[in-house]
């Protein structure tokens, strides 16, 4: 069975994201180089002294698919871009230079 999430907050979906994460956020925490109550402090829009940065995201969604969470990576993607009404797609794997892929 396949979820489908539509309209999910961009921090909860970056949770669950980060829960997916092979050992959970305790795991991407220590291969982060941070501390696993930090980085939950970071996920959680509760808490107002922590907030994951744009570099964070990055991170994660990189380390996701690093081990092959590419849905749990595009989940946080497609929630950041619902909210400011845009769509995110994977571009094909593709080896062309830069000159050939604008041109």
């Amino acid at each position: 069975m396949t979820c489908r999430y539509d309209e999910i907050s961009q921090h909860d979906a970056l949770y669950i994201a980060a829960r997916g994460y092979p050992g959970g956020v305790e795991a991407l925490a220590q291969r982060m180089g941070m501390a696993a109550h930090v980085l939950y402090k970071k996920l959680r829009p509760a808490v107002e002294t922590h907030h994951v940065n744009y570099e964070e995201v990055s991170e994660i969604v990189e380390h996701l698919e690093e081990v092959g969470k590419i849905a749990l990576a595009d989940l946080a993607l497609q929630a950041f871009n619902w909210r400011h009404a845009r769509v995110t797609f994977r571009l094909p794997d593709m080896t062309v230079s830069a000159g050939e892929l604008f041109a």
